[in-house]
This record gives C-alpha cells, structure tokens and sequence, in this order.
C-alpha cells in the first residue's frame, strides 16, 4: 500500500507546491504517515477473516450435527412405526385365539377376516410418520368393527369428530393402539355394557383427540413412566419426537369411572410436515 501510494504521489504530485523528489523519498514519507494506520487495517482484517472464518466452520459443524440428529431421530421414529404392526398383530391374533378355545368359531371366522382386511389398509398406507386424522379415524373404525365380533353387544361405539379437524396431519397408527387398551384393560375387564368414545376438537392453534371409556378403569397409583405399555410408550415418544414441547399426553381416571387418553398437539399441518422431513 505504502509503494503505490508513493508511487501516485510521484505521477499525480497531489501535494503541490511540495515537490516529491524521487520514489525514496515518497516511500519514507508515506511509511512514517501511513505505516501504523495500515498495520491496524491489516490487524483488523485479519482479524474479520479469521472470525468468519471460524464462523463457517461452526455453521458447517452445527448443520452437520443438525443432519445427524435428524437422520437418528427419522430412524427412532421409523423403528417405533414399525413396532406397533406386529404389537397390534399380536394382540389380535391372541384375542382370535381365546375366541376359538371357547369354541365361539363364527365369532373367531368374522375376526379372522377382518384382520385380514385391515391388514390389507395396513400394508397399502404410505409409510409415512404423518398422516391426516380422517385416515386414522377410518383404520380405528375398522378395528372397531373387527373388535365387533369378539365384544357383540357389550360395546357402544361413539365418534365425536369436528369435521375441521379430518384434514389435520397426526402420527400414523396414534388412535388404534390407545383404542386397544381401552378395550383390553378397561371394556374386557369390566362385566356388562360399556361405552367408548373417541373425540377430536379443535381448540385454538392444537388439535386435542381422546379416548373415553367406562370400563374398569386403572390401577391404584397408575403412572404413564411405570404403567405404560407398548402402545401408550410408543405414542409418547412419537409426540416428543415430532412435537417437543408442543405435544402432550395424558391418562387418567374417568369421573364416574373408566379412563380417559387425553392427546394435545399442534395443529399446523405444515408445520408438522417439516418437522417430520427434517
């Protein structure tokens, strides 16, 4: 900087009537003018570099564990989709089996075929984490009548859905198992007529769904960190995955007795769809 500027100086004389003599001259009067302002430029570009360039690598760094994160928590959450199939499949066939040790076969035949219908939905569904609720709806009404055969009379089926919240993005298989519980652990265990209900309501920015029945009810004490089964675990994981904060679930006793699942998410489905792709 300081051999240029001496330099002009000699072409453009920008300092008349000062005459500059030679370039040696020029280079000693720019250097005792110019030196300690150009090494604090100097100093402070360095210094500017340097911060963007550790800048980029801790951007670099922290999209790159960003990826990771992702990439883990798209595995979890697959995992845990995959899991709840042959859970679901299990639970069924058990029930089939019960039905043909007490000879009831028709009942046995009906859910045999329907098991093997809905198995059918199962395997054509997208696998996708997300779904909209009017499909989940339609699976659970499916499963329900599956159960049919094996409750007969002894079930009452209630749906209470806004129809603003059908098009709403929810976890894939997030009702059927809080379904199945309801009926192994409350309407089984409870002799008689028992009702569910399933609901989904639009309050603000989340969407809330629950499951309500009258049947026996939870053990003394239930806690969702001890108590929880498969299904009910599954979910919680599934929400804190794809929600964080935003998602919420909740069990407990019924006044008047039963249990009520009580689920609180966000309702943007754009949203939701980023957070699953991510």
């Amino acid at each position: 900087h300081i051999a240029i500027t001496a330099q002009l100086s000699i072409w453009l004389s920008p300092f008349q009537p000062v005459v500059v003599s030679d370039f040696a001259f020029a280079v000693r009067s720019q250097f005792e003018s110019q030196f300690a302002t150009d090494v604090l430029v100097f100093a402070m570009l360095l210094v500017v570099g340097r911060t963007a360039a550790v800048s980029d690598r801790a951007r670099r760094s922290a999209l790159r564990e960003s990826k990771l994160e992702a990439e883990l928590a798209r595995a979890h959450l697959e995992a845990l989709r995959l899991e709840i199939q042959p859970h679901f499949l299990f639970n069924t066939l058990n029930s089939i089996a019960a039905l043909i040790r007490l000879q009831a076969n028709e009942k046995a035949l009906d859910m045999l075929l329907g098991l093997g219908a809905l198995m059918r939905a199962t395997i054509d569904r997208p696998p996708d984490h997300l779904t909209t609720l009017a499909t989940e709806v339609d699976f659970v009404r499916q499963y329900l009548d599956l159960q049919g055969a094996r409750f007969g009379d002894r079930l009452d089926v209630t749906f209470t859905i806004d129809p603003a919240t059908l098009p709403v993005m929810v976890p894939s298989f997030l009702l059927q198992p809080i379904v199945e519980n309801a009926l192994r652990h409350g309407v089984a265990r409870k002799p008689g007529r028992c009702h569910l209900e399933v609901s989904a309501t639009l309050e603000g920015p989340s969407l809330r769904v629950q499951v309500t029945d009258d049947g026996a009810g939870l053990v003394p004490g239930f806690s969702l960190d001890q108590h929880a089964g498969t299904g009910l675990r599954n979910i919680r994981v599934r929400l804190q995955q794809l929600f964080g904060v935003g998602a919420r679930l909740t069990v407990d006793s019924r006044q008047g007795g039963g249990t009520i699942v009580d689920i609180t998410m966000p309702a943007d489905a754009e949203g939701k769809r980023a957070r699953a792709s991510a």
